[in-house]
């Protein structure tokens, strides 16, 4: 993609873990294929108490650097800016995200294995004590 300039931006809520995952993906792959970055990411927060403005304001400045018929040879910034936290995702071949070796079964094992042993406890355990009780 040399030659070729982009800007991104992303729209997200910061009520979730993975607030700009995307954008700040798409703004690194399109960097790792050789765009350069014309205009900072501008991350839209709908938490925030006008998103529409924020929106609005990367219109307007993306709009000037289009007039300019800006394309610049090095980016303006690094794709990290204005963040850089990504939760990275473990896609398999089938694109479905794929657990790790603990994954989200890890603390479920302890609660299987504790309600077994409260149903073993309740319909093995203490039917036995109260037969031998009452014998």
């Amino acid at each position: 993609m040399k030659g070729v300039s982009h800007s991104v931006l992303g729209f997200g809520s910061t009520s979730y873990e993975t607030f700009q995952n995307c954008p700040r993906l798409t703004d690194r792959a399109l960097g790792g294929c050789g765009s350069t970055r014309c205009l900072q990411r501008h991350e839209v927060d709908e938490m925030a108490e006008d998103p529409d403005e924020q929106k609005d304001k990367w219109v307007e400045e993306f709009t000037k650097v289009l007039k300019k018929n800006a394309n610049p040879q090095e980016d303006v910034c690094g794709w990290d800016e204005p963040g850089s936290k990504v939760l990275e995702k473990n896609l398999g071949p089938d694109g479905f995200e794929v657990a790790d070796k603990v994954g989200a079964s890890g603390p479920l094992i302890p609660v299987l294995i504790a309600v077994a042993a409260a149903a073993y406890y309740w319909f093995v355990v203490k039917p036995q004590k109260e037969a031998a009780e009452n014998a």
